[in-house]
């Protein structure tokens, strides 16, 4: 035997190890030519908002003027907060704070049906029937007169006395529609 020839059974075994080299060398050639495809086609189909975002990306020195003046900001922040009462209970709590009244009143004698629709216990319909009494039997004079419209009885009309006034205009009583 020579040198250069290979000893028993080393002959059977390089052949195959050499194919099965060249086919594993073959696949990683064709898997890194894929991923270089697949790099390629990715960066072809980058959406427009990654090409923007890409090209406004803070460099490291205005990234730390960001974090600095943002530190600043909730330094001040804080400052103002402590400042407000925070320590010593001072600040208000909306869970806690009483509910503040509201107070309105509504001419019936003038206002539409939505207007009217806003008042306690009058709903849309029952609303729209106020508007059609007062322009059927003219305007109310009173709160009470309210008992003429269908619907309303002496219950609403307490629940309305708070929110309602029977003003009632100088072209109401040019008109002769008041009774």
């Amino acid at each position: 035997m020579s040198s250069e020839e290979p000893a028993d059974g080393e002959h059977d075994r390089r052949p195959s190890d050499s194919a099965k080299g060249a086919a594993t060398d073959r696949a990683a050639n064709r898997s890194r030519g894929n991923a270089n495809n697949v790099s390629c086609q990715r960066e072809r189909r980058r959406s427009p908002l990654a090409q923007w975002c890409d090209e406004r990306v803070l460099n490291p020195a205005e990234q730390v003027a960001a974090a600095v003046l943002t530190a600043i900001a909730l330094m001040f922040v804080a400052l103002w907060w402590v400042w407000q009462g925070a320590v010593t209970g001072r600040t208000i709590d909306v869970d806690r704070a009483p509910p503040v009244p509201i107070s309105f009143v509504v001419n019936v004698n003038e206002a539409d049906w939505p207007e009217l629709s806003q008042l306690p216990g009058i709903g849309p319909v029952l609303a729209q029937r106020i508007v059609a009494s007062r322009a059927q039997d003219g305007p109310f004079r009173s709160v009470d007169d309210l008992r003429r419209v269908q619907g309303i009885g002496p219950i609403t009309i307490e629940r309305l006395r708070p929110h309602v006034a029977t003003l009632l205009t100088a072209d109401s009583l040019a008109d002769g529609t008041d009774r």
